[in-house]
């Protein structure tokens, strides 16, 4: 075939596209949306587990939800501020006992766990001695993407108290301080607010002052209440309990409530997020066709009839509810309009069952009319909530 030369023009302006300007290039280059994805500038994430001790012992299902959650977000690293086991014991297979009970729920964690003593992990000099023998170091510091992190045991004189520290402790903490002053942030972590009045402010007035101007922030717990303050223009936070034990309040700035914290540290700033257990789920949480597979996991088994030549009748009839869900419990529960003392009456009206996953539940209602009020009966409604476990 051969191509006249407005053919070729036109299938040269064709192939060439349409003209862009410089600027129009620019913007065409450009990611939609807002902000500009860099790359990585020692950005990292880590977690702090509250005290879990000090009463609480019905709460390891509040600290396991934490467990899973920080297993979903997967920081760098896990940190705490004290208080694992109950403690106050100088039996030492007993002492091994509590401790085992700790691990086999943080063991679950996919990051590193850190520790520090809190009152109940060191009790007295033999639970002290545990610690070095079966766990390490009572205090320590470590580098981590350019940040300082120092790690104190407020309980590592044992005894009355004060001095907390220690004057062998303190002196460390200096010299520790002192060799790490380019750090770009700086995080302590110990169990009691010993800067607070009541504790010993004197001794943590010197870990402040080798602390001085640099970027840093204090973590600790022992109050099981959130306190979220400022000193010397810096950040110091009394962390609350991850399971421990305490009354929640509903309100959440009381700051009387279980949760976990995260940081998140970008360039020379901080992030820091508190995070009550219980809303972050699994990938997986929202089940596919749930809705039809709820409705099949109902089978009704109606009864008949009895006494309708009588002033008074009776029905009722069986459910049985299978569960579906496979990884969480489920809830029937059983709700009934219409009733009435003078016609259609039943004792079933919130009744229900639980059935575990894989396992089928029963349960039945049961009616009674007077024969001459047998319209309109009554209506039916079966609720199905699929439930964690330890919800």
């Amino acid at each position: 075939m051969t191509r006249t030369p407005l053919a070729l023009a036109l299938a040269a302006v064709l192939a060439a596209g349409p003209r862009v300007s410089a600027a129009d290039a620019a913007v065409l280059d450009r990611l939609p949306g807002r902000g500009a994805v860099v790359p990585d500038t020692g950005k990292f994430t880590f977690a702090i587990l509250g005290d879990r001790r000090g009463g609480g012992d019905e709460n390891w299902p509040i600290f396991d939800r934490a467990v899973d959650e920080i297993n979903l977000t997967r920081p760098d690293f896990v940190m705490t501020v004290g208080d694992f086991i109950p403690g106050y014991s100088q039996d030492t297979v007993a002492v091994d006992s509590m401790w085992r009970d700790f691990w086999s729920h943080a063991g679950r964690l996919d990051s590193p766990l850190l520790l520090l003593p809190g009152n109940h992990d060191v009790t007295n000099a033999k639970m002290l001695a545990y610690w070095r023998r079966h766990l390490g170091r009572t205090y320590y510091s470590f580098d981590y993407r350019g940040c300082h992190f120092v790690v104190l045991n407020t309980n590592e004189v044992p005894g009355d108290q004060p001095p907390y520290l220690g004057a062998q402790q303190t002196a460390w903490a200096v010299q520790d301080l002192a060799a790490h002053g380019s750090a770009r942030q700086t995080f302590l972590f110990l169990h009691q607010p010993i800067w607070k009045e009541g504790y010993n402010p004197a001794e943590f007035g010197q870990i402040e002052r080798a602390l001085g101007d640099r970027r840093y922030t204090v973590f600790a717990g022992h109050e099981h209440q959130l306190q979220p303050g400022r000193r010397n223009s810096h950040r110091y936070f009394i962390l609350a309990t991850t399971g421990g034990g305490i009354d929640p309040m509903e309100a959440p700035e009381a700051g009387v409530f279980h949760h976990y914290t995260t940081v998140t540290v970008e360039g020379d700033s901080a992030y820091i997020a508190i995070r009550q257990p219980g809303k972050v789920w699994r990938e997986d949480i929202a089940i596919l066709d749930l809705e039809e597979k709820l409705r099949q996991a109902v089978v009704l088994d109606a009864e008949p009839p009895r006494g309708l030549d009588g002033p008074r009748a009776t029905t009722g009839f069986s459910a049985t509810i299978g569960n579906p869900v496979g990884r969480d419990t489920l809830t029937a529960t059983l709700r009934l309009q219409g009733l009435a003392p003078d016609g259609w009456r039943s004792n079933a009206d919130g009744g229900g069952v639980t059935v575990a996953p894989g396992d089928t539940g029963r349960f039945r209602a049961a009616f009674s009319v007077p024969t001459d009020r047998l319209f309109p009966p009554p209506t039916m409604r079966i609720s199905l909530i699929p439930r964690r476990a330890s919800d």
